[in-house]
């Protein structure tokens, strides 16, 4: 399972606007937004389903694996949705 990094919208927002997220691959990217869209979240927030949203986009575990490492998402010991 993983968790967004960001609670505020609009600090979202403008976070994705910047030179970090747009230099991003444009799979990772793509996944990143459609996960702020189209996730679905548990009662603490966390995304329960970035693998069937990476599948439905074509985006790779390659594309989890970087937004993971580069702290966009965290990851949450033990759980694998």
């Amino acid at each position: 399972m993983f968790k967004l990094v960001f609670d505020d919208p609009k600090e979202l927002r403008n976070y994705i606007q910047s030179d970090k997220v747009t230099g991003l691959p444009l799979s990772t990217q793509a996944l990143y937004f459609h996960a702020i869209v189209n996730g679905i979240f548990d009662k603490d927030d966390n995304i329960t389903n970035i693998k069937a949203l990476a599948r439905a986009i074509g985006a790779s575990e390659g594309d989890i694996q970087l937004l993971t490492d580069e702290d966009y998402y965290r990851e949450i010991k033990g759980e694998d949705r």
